[in-house]
């Protein structure tokens, strides 16, 4: 039996000793956190994101992470219509630079040239036209109409790939040879219901009559500029196929 004031200096066998606490030392052991967090902390500062780019442009390792930046899935995805789309238009601009091509221009030859309407507002209403000569033979002359009736071709399948249009209107025009140029007009659904919006008419169609009524209309239909160039680059890709 103890006496009172005193304590039993053998611990018991079921008890395990404590370990030594410092006074002032946080009982609960906090995690370790990796390196990484330290570094990824580091590197929001602002002293340590300029060491990064001092170490970078002089060649060196840098110890600290780049700065951490909003990543977006489809960065770096370019789908093959769009690289197309994107190499097309680089030659197309450096045509227009070097003076080959205007900015609505498609398609050219050494004789014949596809462009899109400046003065009718209708995605896909399209020109097929000779390419100023000074003088032509009669050699000259013939192949020139061989290669106008060519790019016509190509200027409709141009039209029906990109539009899908119910009807493609094609209108012969030219006072001589060498004048002689041809308007592709694509008669889409939209074209059609905006047409019958505004007229009372009935299948079959006069193709005539809704010529000339676009003709009237076309700069009232609603369509951007933005609409036109959005064509004009998705023909120039596939003009080049």
């Amino acid at each position: 039996m103890l006496s009172p004031g005193r304590l039993a200096l053998t611990p018991s066998a079921h008890v395990t000793p404590a370990a030594p606490v410092t006074l002032g030392q946080n009982r609960c052991p906090a995690p370790e956190s990796p390196p990484q967090d330290a570094l990824g902390s580091a590197s929001s500062h602002r002293l340590a994101h300029a060491m990064h780019l001092k170490s970078t442009r002089s060649g060196l390792q840098s110890p600290y992470p780049p700065p951490v930046r909003r990543f977006s899935p489809t960065r770096f995805i370019r789908r093959d219509d769009d690289h197309a789309l994107y190499k097309h238009r680089r030659a197309a601009d450096k045509r227009y630079s070097l003076g080959l091509m205007n900015s609505l221009d498609i398609w050219a030859s050494d004789l014949v040239k596809i462009s899109h309407a400046r003065s009718y507002r209708l995605p896909g209403y399209l020109f097929v036209e000779c390419v100023p000569a000074k003088s032509l033979d009669v050699g000259a002359r013939s192949k020139t109409k061989e290669a106008l009736a060519l790019a016509t071709v190509r200027a409709e399948n141009i039209v029906s790939a990109l539009l899908n249009p119910q009807k493609v209107y094609v209108l012969r025009f030219g006072e001589s040879s060498e004048n002689e140029h041809f308007h592709i007009i694509p008669r889409t659904d939209a074209l059609l219901q905006k047409y019958l919006s505004e007229n009372d008419d009935s299948a079959p169609y006069n193709g005539a009559k809704i010529t000339s009524w676009l003709w009237e209309r076309s700069a009232s239909l609603g369509y951007s500029e933005r609409d036109i160039n959005d064509f004009i680059s998705r023909a120039r890709v596939h003009a080049a196929d």
